[in-house]
């Protein structure tokens, strides 16, 4: 887990965007932040700490049948 300390006009989108690289996340850093959820504004005030779980990436892999198997050989 990191942590970020936010400077003026933050907003809780924007610092999840920088710091995974989209917004798909923003869900957990919610539920790892509960004060922020109680905030009715995206913006954040400065020098708040915000806590940035450490997310596993998803490898997707599609299953292939042995006909597609010889045709990559």
């Amino acid at each position: 887990m990191q942590l970020y300390r936010t400077v003026d006009g933050d907003r809780i989108d924007l610092v999840v965007l920088r710091h995974y690289g989209s917004v798909e996340h923003l869900k957990e850093v919610l539920e790892a932040n509960p004060k922020l959820s109680k905030n009715d504004s995206m913006i954040l005030k400065a020098g708040e700490i915000i806590k940035l779980p450490t997310i596993q990436k998803k490898e997707t892999f599609l299953p292939i049948s042995e006909d597609e198997e010889d045709l990559l050989w």
